[in-house]
């Protein structure tokens, strides 16, 4: 299975449940997991009346919408499945500076400088 967090970070706020809570379970059919960002369910009323969250999900970079990274990352530490970075433009910064950003909130260490 492929578990894209950013979307699972909108169903957990549409069942009023945390992310962890509604990923552990799958983790062990899990091959590939999809990181993006974004706003959750929006149950604050920021969303305008009447459009489905799942429209509002905006593929931002990781650290840049609501997602709890921190609870992430405890969960990912020693999955062996690849992370696909899934950002959309025009909220994607350069390559460099999204992989940087996404290794540093999931508590993974710096790769040393190319030669």
């Amino acid at each position: 299975m492929c578990l894209d967090l950013g979307h699972a970070h909108i169903v957990a706020g549409l069942k009023h449940t945390r992310l962890d809570h509604l990923v552990e379970p799958a983790l062990d059919t899990t091959v590939l997991f999809h990181l993006h960002d974004n706003l959750g369910a929006r149950w604050d009323r920021s969303a305008p009346a009447g459009l489905d969250p799942l429209r509002l999900d905006l593929h931002l970079p990781p650290g840049r919408g609501t997602l709890p990274w921190d609870r992430m990352a405890r969960l990912l530490e020693n999955h062996p499945a690849p992370l696909l970075l899934e950002v959309h433009p025009p909220h994607r910064p350069q390559a460099d500076v999204l992989f940087a950003t996404t290794r540093k909130l999931l508590g993974r260490a710096p790769l040393p400088a190319a030669a």
